[in-house]
């Protein structure tokens, strides 16, 4: 399986606070099938700003420290952008962290405060950059015509893993996979922190068993090919 979404990368972001953390946390995604990671800090913890320089140089030692103990992962480097004033800054400039330096940019929206995602997706894709939704199960004002309407406008969404084994309750599971079912999602992530649990291997098994083995493959796998 291919990991569209996640924080693993050291020293960085709210995800794990050492290298050796990291290391669990990429064994723990092999375990549950994953070979394959896009290490997506954010770019604006809350505290600074986690620019281009500083991620790379995580990166590098993240790899060396893999090498050294002989762990077969492919690790692939992107950022996960909250659209604001500083991330149209970048987006101007052309200095976005894009998922492994291709067109796809990860992004989220305030979960409460409605905003109009929609817009921002037109602007994005304005400047020639795929947006990826993150979490789309957080955003409490988006509905299923939203859905519809910004997936029609070129935005990709992506789900966590979590909620399709019901994290989040039943009724925003069976929303879930009735929109992987309609084709209006096209990536399942841990977006695993060093908090929380890997639920990749479930959330796979759960989405094959319920709607087969090829849909499962495509929000899981196939789609991600794309990114890399």
């Amino acid at each position: 399986m291919i990991d569209v979404h996640s924080h693993i990368l050291q020293e960085i972001d709210d995800g794990c606070a050492s290298i050796d953390r990291s290391i669990v946390l990429i064994k723990d995604e092999l375990l549950n099938g994953v070979d394959k990671i896009f290490l997506t800090p954010h770019y604006n913890n809350g505290k600074e700003f986690n620019t281009i320089d500083k991620i790379t140089e995580k990166y590098q030692k993240l790899l060396e420290k893999l090498k050294e103990e002989n762990i077969n992962v492919s690790l692939y480097l992107g950022q996960e952008y909250f659209v604001d004033d500083d991330f149209y800054k970048l987006l101007k400039e052309g200095n976005l962290v894009t998922l492994n330096k291709t067109k796809y940019v990860l992004v989220e929206f305030p979960y409460f405060d409605e905003t109009d995602i929609l817009d921002h997706i037109y602007k994005i894709i304005s400047f020639g950059y795929i947006p990826i939704i993150a979490h789309i199960e957080r955003y409490a004002y988006l509905d299923w015509n939203l859905l519809i309407e910004l997936k029609m406008a070129g935005a990709l969404m992506q789900v966590n893993a979590s909620c399709i084994i019901g994290e989040y309750g039943n009724k925003m599971k069976k929303l879930a996979l009735s929109a992987i079912k309609d084709g209006l999602v096209n990536f399942i992530a841990s977006d695993i922190h060093d908090s929380r649990r890997n639920y990749m291997r479930k959330a796979y098994d759960k989405v094959a068993k319920k709607l087969g083995v090829d849909f499962a493959e495509k929000v899981f796998n196939k789609n991600a090919q794309n990114l890399i």
